[in-house]
């Protein structure tokens, strides 16, 4: 686990504004009892997790499929060869959906914006560190078989988190 006070304070801030405006079919399924707290997602979501990614192509049609991703500091990354179809969808339109989910076990969902990650930055040392963690140096060299790789941060508009409790 790798998010700090200031981030999980955050991430439960954006659970709760999200919950209080989601619709009443959404919150028939998503009761209180098995939505997941900020701090059992960070506990929960620990190296890489396939994430489903959603982008949207020139026609405005949804393409979506599975990414490695990482949850980190609060927020969903995820990257590709920068030389694919989802990098060339989200230069040109930032906004994605990604989902990872388990069976029935688990569903986390978040509706934002991808933002391409400089992992040389001081700023990513904790990230970089992490995908290091998690691949090895050669994943942050810059080059994998499909190309030279991109990462996104994605920055949360709306985040919903489902997990049946134990005893519910």
């Amino acid at each position: 686990m790798y998010e700090t006070t200031e981030d999980l304070e955050a991430l439960q801030k954006l659970l709760d504004d999200s919950y209080a405006g989601a619709g009443p079919h959404l919150l028939s399924i998503h009761t209180p009892n098995w939505r997941m707290s900020a701090e059992r997602i960070a506990e929960t979501l620990t190296g890489m997790v396939v994430l489903n990614l959603a982008t949207v192509n020139s026609k405005g049609e949804p393409i979506q499929g599975p990414v490695d991703g990482q949850f980190y500091r609060g927020r969903f990354y995820c990257g590709s060869a920068r030389n694919s179809m989802r990098a060339r969808h989200i230069k040109s339109r930032p906004q994605v959906s990604v989902s990872h989910v388990r069976g029935e076990e688990i569903a986390v969902v978040v509706h934002g914006t991808a933002h391409e990650v400089d992992t040389t930055s001081d700023h990513a040392s904790g990230y970089r560190a992490l995908l290091v963690e998690i691949y090895g140096k050669a994943m942050i060299e810059g080059h994998w078989e499909g190309g030279e790789v991109v990462y996104w941060e994605i920055e949360p508009r709306k985040m919903f988190a489902l997990a049946p409790q134990v005893g519910s």
